[in-house]
């Protein structure tokens, strides 16, 4: 499981995922005044919501209404309870769709550790998964558990309590993160960052402008005449590495990517060098592989977004596993991804060795899923690297077209089948180029277990993997 990247900075918690993360990220992390809330955006608990004349509800794979559409808001399941509210109060559902709790909070968090956040009249305490207030509300506000511990505030001032609700932390903070590792980054009351460990001691001097927290790293900022600086405290050796960057940015696979001098490279995830900042761009880690890039101009306000240059990929010490000679790159996946060097498309493995050269008409391929990867043939790239005037089909995993190239787009295969797109219209195929929902919807979201989130003519609707519409709405939500 990932976690997102908290900031604290001078007592805003903003959050940082990595710019190509995407494709991989099963979690999203969301923070409201007051709570931290985790949001699995794969899991459906079984029942899947629905919009009608406004009002929320969920239904089950089979179409059947398990929760009537009669509240204003939901959440994702996670441990097995989500959030509903009405009339703007929010209480939790189990996947059953009976009411654990009835909508009568004023603000909660989604349950973590088996405890979520619950407020109400201005104070904040904690409910298990019975709906019993284990930790009555007391406290001004409240995070969610990490590590058994939770951030609390009482009279301005943040601490950390743990799942009795007793102060392990005395409340002396300005701002608090979760813990990771047994570490959490706080501000103190002079907008000062810090690491604290898991009885309040501080682990580094205060004189830092904001603490960024990694999963096995805190990320410390500090300025100087020069501009800014960030260094990393490493949590599980307990102590500053040597590794100072102008600028850090989100961690995926474990590694971190940092700039220096306009130059790219990765921290390790306890903060230590693991690739040197030599490149104009890179791309996070996948499958132990980065993808690597000399000569790209990057835009100054989004380092992760670049044009031009040569990529290449880079294993997790540095080591260079492909030359920085392709125009284009893809992911490693199911230990292959797809290169383009001089208009010519192939696969290369996690040792930079070519696996599979595609045939000449083929522009562009994504990566495997269900023994299928979607690929362009024909069109030409413009001068920002998009291919245009091109058609999608599907190669087999010895290169040949195995679905025609027939498509005017075309999504990776999940749950067995692949969404397309023809004259503007959604569907479905499986792995034989069969399809299983013509492509007559405006709009349609990959499947979600057994069902897929679609758009007919007639409004919103649920379709199952044999094509069949299990539940049809009325309008677009």
């Amino acid at each position: 499981m990932l976690r997102a990247s908290t900031l604290i900075l001078v007592g805003t918690i903003l959050v940082s995922q990595a710019a190509w993360a995407q494709q991989y990220d099963r979690y999203q992390m969301s923070i409201f005044p007051g709570t931290r809330q985790w949001y699995n955006t794969t899991e459906t608990g079984g029942l899947y919501p629905i919009v009608q004349d406004d009002k929320l509800g969920f239904i089950d794979s089979t179409g059947r209404v398990i929760v009537p559409p009669t509240y204003d808001d939901e959440g994702y399941f996670h441990q097995g309870r989500a959030y509903v509210s009405r009339s703007g109060k929010f209480g939790f559902i189990d996947t059953l769709g009976r009411v654990i709790v009835p909508p009568k909070y004023d603000t909660v968090s989604d349950f973590w550790e088996g405890l979520a956040m619950v407020a109400r009249q201005g104070r904040t305490g904690y409910i298990n998964l019975a709906g019993k207030e284990v930790i009555p509300p007391q406290f001004e506000r409240g995070e969610t558990f990490s590590e058994s511990l939770a951030a609390v505030r009482l009279q301005g001032k943040w601490g950390f309590i743990d799942h009795s609700g007793r102060f392990v932390i005395q409340p002396r903070f300005f701002q608090p993160a979760y813990f990771s590792h047994g570490i959490a980054a706080v501000v103190l009351r002079d907008y000062h960052g810090t690491v604290i460990d898991r009885t309040g001691n501080q682990l580094v001097d205060t004189d830092y402008l904001g603490a960024f927290q990694q999963t096995a790293c805190v990320t410390l900022m500090s300025h100087d005449s020069t501009g800014t600086r960030e260094r990393f405290f490493d949590a599980v050796a307990r102590k500053l590495t040597d590794c100072v960057v102008d600028r850090a940015m989100g961690f995926y696979e474990g590694f971190g990517q940092i700039m220096l001098n306009g130059k790219h490279g990765f921290v390790d995830s306890c903060g230590e060098l693991a690739v040197q900042p030599v490149y104009d761009a890179v791309r996070s880690f996948s499958d132990g592989r980065a993808a690597v890039n000399i000569g790209a101009t990057v835009d100054p306000t989004y380092p992760g977004r670049s044009e031009g240059g040569k990529w290449g990929f880079v294993g997790r010490t540095g080591r260079v596993i492909v030359e920085p000679r392709n125009e284009e790159v893809g992911y490693f996946d199911d230990g292959i991804a797809s290169v383009r060097r001089n208009g010519r498309v192939s696969y290369v493995d996690t040792l930079g060795r070519t696996v599979l050269t595609l045939d000449s008409t083929i522009t562009w391929a994504g990566t495997f899923h269900g023994g299928r990867a979607d690929v362009a043939v024909g069109g030409l790239y413009d001068s920002t690297g998009r291919i245009i005037g091109c058609k999608y089909g599907y190669i087999d995993r010895s290169g040949r077209l195995a679905i025609a190239a027939r498509f005017d787009d075309g999504g990776s295969f999940k749950e067995g089948l692949a969404q397309v797109k023809l004259s503007g219209k959604f569907g479905f195929i499986d792995t034989t180029g069969k399809p299983v929902v013509e492509p007559t919807l405006k709009e349609a979201c990959d499947f979600k277990g057994q069902l897929a989130r679609v758009e007919t003519d007639q409004g919103t609707a649920y379709t199952d993997h044999a094509g069949r519409i299990v539940w049809q709405g009325r309008g677009s939500q």
